[in-house]
């Protein structure tokens, strides 16, 4: 999932993280409702994607992830459509780490 966000800049939306960044929130806070772990990280989903955004440079980001992880608490998961029709599956990413035809299809 690391070589996938690394491609793409963070987009923000009425104050949220939105396109595959907001994606993999969204899919992190799926992976932390139902207690699965994320791959390669001892840190919960959505603090390793938030970790990696800061060692990124990404920290003005952080916020806006933030938010979206709330409105993903609340219910909201916008992002997973605009990935799912993208082709990307950033959950199988990130419980697996099966990245490579992943970011192919990115």
């Amino acid at each position: 999932w690391k070589d996938i966000l690394a491609k793409v800049p963070p987009k923000e939306e009425d104050g949220a993280l939105t396109g595959l960044w907001g994606y993999a929130i969204e899919e992190a806070v799926a992976l932390e409702q139902a207690g699965a772990p994320l791959a390669g990280s001892d840190e919960a989903p959505v603090g390793a994607v938030i970790t990696y955004m800061e060692e990124l440079g990404l920290g003005d980001f952080i916020g806006a992830a933030e938010r979206r992880e709330q409105a993903c608490r609340n219910g909201e998961m916008l992002e997973r459509q605009v990935g799912r029709s993208a082709g990307v599956d950033m959950k199988a990413a990130m419980e697996n780490g099966t990245w490579k035809d992943i970011l192919a299809k990115a």
